[in-house]
């Protein structure tokens, strides 16, 4: 069997420590890419709120937690280019908490080239677009206004690249 260990350094408190998820994850087989641990915890993640807008007018969506989504006119296109008629869906969900954060089956790691940290996450947010069930192409920013957990200082912001 292989090992791998993933030892959490961002605490440097208790109190910073009790925000951080404590637990750990057995899995059996081949190594999992960020697509199939997601189909690995899908029975357990959070589902995603759909949303219908009309490509051609946009819409201010708001979101349970207070976040809010701005899709304006003519956002997303085909992936071929050709424009979206009528509407579309958007689909979109939050994680919140280190619970959830876990299950998502979203990579929690980056490696800068030398040394490979682990992110502390304030809140994080999967947003797609579909019509007919084919995922759509962004055409224009759709502005998410994310109501993150805490308010803290110094926390980026990082798009994670499926491929």
């Amino acid at each position: 069997p292989t090992w791998t260990l993933i030892e959490q350094t961002g605490a440097k408190t208790a109190n910073e420590a009790e925000k951080y998820y404590h637990g750990f994850i057995i899995h059996y087989g081949s190594s999992l890419d960020y697509n199939d641990l997601n189909g690995f915890f899908t029975g357990h993640q959070k589902p995603f709120t759909v949303f219908k807008v009309n490509n051609q007018e946009g819409a201010r969506l708001d979101y349970e937690s207070g976040s809010r989504i701005i899709a304006p006119k003519l956002a997303v296109k085909y992936s071929s280019g050709k424009d979206v008629q009528g509407e579309y869906e958007i689909h979109y969900r939050e994680f919140r908490d280190p619970a959830e954060i876990m299950l998502s089956g979203i990579p929690m790691t980056f490696n800068d080239g030398t040394e490979e940290f682990i992110f502390s996450s304030a809140g994080m947010y999967e947003i797609k677009a579909y019509k007919n069930g084919e995922e759509l192409k962004v055409n224009k920013a759709i502005d998410v206004k994310f109501e993150a957990t805490e308010k803290l200082a110094d926390v980026g912001f990082f798009e994670m690249d499926e491929v």
